[in-house]
């Protein structure tokens, strides 16, 4: 009985008082707060493991703190929870500077990746620090200096037009596969090729990386064997 009372009441109440201590912890507190923590966080992990700059793992956690901040610079400045609903104008001028901020942070990954020792990191957590300064003052100005301004809407949907083509090609082609005579004439090679080409094109389109989409064709060619 004990068992029972805690899976189905004790545990379920524990949630639901966390979720709304959350919740009342966020009502309370400054959108920039979160973002200060992320930032520090971010700073943190780089300054950490500023010595290992040479190696692939220190590039892989510190392009992952660099996004997650930039994630968090973009939810969090655009300010939702304080402007009105219908104020669609500044929400939208809220969200492309957020957009901008994110962009700024994102464009300390190259740095990263090309980093010729660590003065090469220093100059990222000098940015990051930087930017902890100005989330701490609620600067959003200084955040916004040096950010880069963004594409226009015709220039997003043609990157986003060309990330996407190739899988909408793939995709069309798997329609075709029953017009092709050597592959129709057997079930089984047919099916598998359709199946192939829809899924590997509805890979490109969601993650847009020729690498994931390489692996998933490698993990169909293994799975659904051609004969």
């Amino acid at each position: 009985m004990g068992a029972v009372m805690l899976v189905f009441v004790a545990i379920p109440f524990l949630f639901y008082l966390s979720h709304k201590y959350a919740r009342s912890a966020r009502a309370r507190c400054h959108p920039h707060d979160l973002l200060l923590i992320n930032a520090v966080r971010a700073a943190g992990v780089i300054s950490k493991e500023r010595d290992g700059w040479r190696t692939a793992p220190f590039v892989r956690n510190a392009h992952g703190a660099l996004e997650a901040l930039a994630v968090r610079a973009q939810l969090s400045l655009a300010l939702k929870g304080r402007v009105d609903a219908v104020d669609f104008g500044l929400r939208r001028e809220l969200r492309l500077e957020a957009q901008r901020v994110a962009a700024s942070i994102r464009s300390l990954k190259p740095t990263i990746s090309t980093a010729s020792g660590p003065e090469s990191v220093d100059r990222v957590l000098q940015s990051l620090i930087n930017g902890i300064e100005a989330i701490a003052k609620i600067d959003r100005q200084a955040l916004l200096d040096g950010a880069p301004p963004l594409p226009s809407g015709v220039s997003r949907l043609r990157a986003a037009a060309a990330r996407m083509l190739p899988g909408a090609v793939l995709i069309g082609a798997s329609f075709l596969v029953p017009l092709i005579p050597a592959i129709s004439a057997d079930g089984h090679v047919a099916s598998t090729v359709r199946w192939t080409l829809l899924i590997t094109g509805v890979t490109w389109i969601v993650s847009a990386s020729s690498e994931a989409t390489g692996r998933v064709g490698d993990v169909l060619g293994k799975a659904m064997p051609f004969k």
